[in-house]
């Protein structure tokens, strides 16, 4: 054999031994099932040129071997006495931590017939005796390598898929504050909304607002105004926590809580603990006219049954403005108003 024929095979840094069945001392790369003495001789003698061999003389013993040493492949015979080579196949497809193991069948019948018939059982080739030595070792290194070659397909699959999972967060979240983006956020509401109409369930959002950030950036940079809101983002996330509910930035230094299956009560709940969370900072900011510290102001609106996004996103912001209109540091309800030139008002 060229060296360029086994530049593929894998090292298995073992020494060739003939294990015993149950009792496998080294783990082969090849086992061969052949009865006939001379033939499991040849073939084996043939193989060791480039594998670690283990040879037995009936299916059910090399059964037992290939189940602990779960080698490469397998080279088998049909007629075998206690387990035929049918049977030993059959074993190996059916047995999940085996079943992709490259099989070779030998076979004395060369009609067209018998070799669909064992492709069909589940052969990855076979060879008709009386056979020449480099067709079975070609034979044997191709099954083999186009399984190592799946495998390798198989873990560049699952890498690209967690590549593609991770690109797919990063399209989503925020980078800064690692909750949802905008992008993210209007996708979900459209969703939650949906279900809410389905299920005739509540759905609240909360729209946050960080009071006097202009100010806060303004005094103390825009690396603290960073930290700030990633702080502020992680006290909603820490609160908002159940497996549906989903916190995003919705731009600047806002933004939003999707609260599905809650009431105004529960949206309240929640509002009371974020504004009285982010007091818990205790992040300064001696240029707030509220508090020396960071505060926030939140505005609720509940779903109605026929609301779509914009609409539930204006009631939520005009809930948001009158908080900051009562004094800030507070949440207030979406109420009905009549002066649609107040609630649009430009508040910092």
């Amino acid at each position: 054999m060229s060296d360029d024929e086994k530049a593929w095979v894998p090292e298995r840094n073992v020494t060739v031994k003939q294990p015993r069945a149950g009792n496998v001392d080294v783990v082969p790369d090849v086992i061969v099932a052949e009865d006939d003495e001379a033939k499991r001789k040849r073939i084996r003698d043939i193989l060791e040129e480039a594998y670690n061999v283990a040879s037995y003389a009936d299916g059910a013993a090399a059964w037992e071997a290939i189940q602990v040493a779960r080698p490469l492949a397998v080279v088998t015979d049909l007629n075998m006495p206690e387990l035929s080579g049918k049977e030993l196949l059959s074993n190996i497809r059916h047995d999940s931590n085996l079943r992709r193991t490259p099989v070779v069948v030998v076979t004395g019948d060369d009609s067209v017939n018998a070799h669909v018939e064992l492709l069909n059982s589940g052969a990855d080739d076979y060879i008709s005796t009386p056979f020449h030595k480099e067709e079975l070792i070609a034979r044997l290194r191709n099954v083999i390598r186009l399984r190592q070659q799946e495998r390798e397909l198989e873990v560049l699959n699952a890498r690209l898929a967690r590549i593609n999972a991770s690109l797919e967060e990063l399209t989503v979240t925020d980078p800064l504050t690692d909750v949802g983006n905008r992008r993210a956020f209007d996708e979900k509401l459209s969703n939650e909304l949906a279900r809410a109409r389905r299920g005739e369930i509540p759905l609240a959002l909360l729209m946050v607002d960080v009071d006097y950030f202009r100010r806060f950036n303004d005094r103390y940079g825009h690396g603290a105004g960073d930290r700030c809101l990633t702080s502020v983002a992680k006290v909603m996330a820490d609160t908002a926590r159940r497996p549906a509910d989903f916190v995003a930035r919705f731009g600047g230094e806002e933004f939003c809580i999707i609260l599905p299956d809650t009431d105004p009560d529960g949206a309240q709940s929640v509002a009371d603990k974020i504004i009285k969370g982010i007091a818990e900072l205790g992040i300064s900011h001696e240029v707030s006219d509220v508090a020396k510290h960071v505060t926030v102001s939140i505005g609720l609106a509940a779903a109605g049954p026929v609301d779509n996004p914009e609409q539930l996103l204006a009631r939520a912001s005009q809930a948001l403005h009158a908080a900051k209109k009562g004094g800030r540091n507070q949440m207030q309800r979406w109420q009905p108003v009549s002066n649609e030139e107040t609630i649009f008002e430009t508040l910092d």
